[in-house]
């Protein structure tokens, strides 16, 4: 196991049904638009820098202390930024808040921006009519609501497709 510091994120990752509609709809548009393809979550904190055995410790604490969390999608929403280029944006609700500021505190979390919970469906810098037009063709065919079941360590130090996840924690399991 690596005791050095690592750049990491921790995801929350979604039911086996979820995943699969996810990363179908992750995959379609990758095809069309030759993007880069990864597993579908929502990020809970990123970047941050720790040794992959207290990343662990301290994600195997939050899912023990954590049930699994209902989320509702909002709407699809496109930024003009790489990793916020085309994405669901996600309700903020008690429960998914309450992890987020257990997960800040445990892992001496500083945010550099506000919270703002998301599920990215592409990654990439697309022309606005591009993601506009993709955002219309999907209105109806995403989920409407997720259910969050999995704590995820991911080393995301390199580029996309070499995002490798690291431990994976079920909630709600001591």
């Amino acid at each position: 196991m690596n005791h050095t510091n690592e750049n990491l994120s921790l995801w929350l990752q979604f039911t086996p049904e979820i995943n699969t509609r996810l990363s179908n709809i992750i995959q379609l548009i990758s095809n069309r638009l030759s993007s880069p393809v990864f597993s579908p979550h929502l990020t809970l904190l990123s970047p941050f820098v720790l040794d992959t055995k207290s990343a662990i410790a301290n994600t195997q604490f939050l899912a023990q202390t954590h049930q699994p969390i209902c989320i509702t999608c909002k709407d699809i929403e496109y930024q003009n930024s790489f990793f916020r280029s085309l994405y669901i944006r996600i309700e903020l609700n008690k429960d998914l808040n309450k992890l987020r500021v257990a997960a800040e505190q445990l892992f001496n979390f500083q945010a550099a921006e506000l919270f703002s919970p998301h599920v990215s469906l592409v990654y990439g810098n697309f022309a606005l009519e591009i993601k506009t037009a993709i955002a219309r063709e999907l209105v109806h065919s995403y989920p409407t609501e997720l259910i969050i079941t999995e704590l995820v360590v991911v080393n995301t130090a390199n580029p996309v497709d070499k995002w490798k996840p690291v431990f994976t924690q079920t909630l709600g399991l001591n």
